[in-house]
């Protein structure tokens, strides 16, 4: 049983269980990419808009990698009320960026406007990496998360809406 008044219990079960969140959102991004059955448009450009979808801007230097359409997602980010299987549509947009993992999802927490936070957990280091959850209405919700891979941070955005 964990012991909730020491502070080194605490302290180490953070980021275990941030750990386990990005492994968990590193699993979305993939289950997001196979299940659009190939992307829509491939590699290297950045979003001339420097958004990733309206209102969802991107960080400076934000390199596209792929995108797609998923037709669902088997499960949620754990600790997050947020069911993707509410949403009729998922779209997905895969990038590379040189910011920390942390830096990206701090990026996210000032930059989206009309947005309600539902959850987001960064944990800083070469394992570290982050998410986030947040909702505009009943019919919005975007997933961000960012991950360490190949000496760059991997940013995946996935926006659901209910049409």
């Amino acid at each position: 049983m964990m012991d909730w008044s020491s502070p080194t219990s605490l302290e180490t079960t953070a980021p275990q269980t941030a750990r386990c969140l990005v492994a968990a959102l590193a699993l979305l991004a993939a289950v997001a990419l196979a299940c659009s059955g190939g992307s829509d448009r491939q590699a290297d450009k950045a979003n001339p808009g420097r958004e990733a979808f309206p209102g969802v801007p991107l960080p400076a230097g934000a390199n596209e990698k792929d995108r797609g359409n998923v037709g669902a997602l088997p499960f949620g980010v754990p600790g997050s009320t947020v069911d993707p299987a509410a949403f009729t549509s998922l779209e997905f947009r895969t990038y590379e960026v040189d910011n920390a993992p942390e830096d990206v999802i701090d990026f996210y927490h000032g930059e989206l406007d009309g947005w309600e936070e539902i959850s987001a957990l960064s944990v800083s280091g070469e394992t570290g990496g982050g998410f986030g959850v947040w909702t505009r209405g009943d019919d919005t919700a975007l997933w961000v998360g960012a991950r360490p891979k190949n000496g760059v941070t991997e940013l995946i955005v996935i926006l659901g809406s209910s049409e």
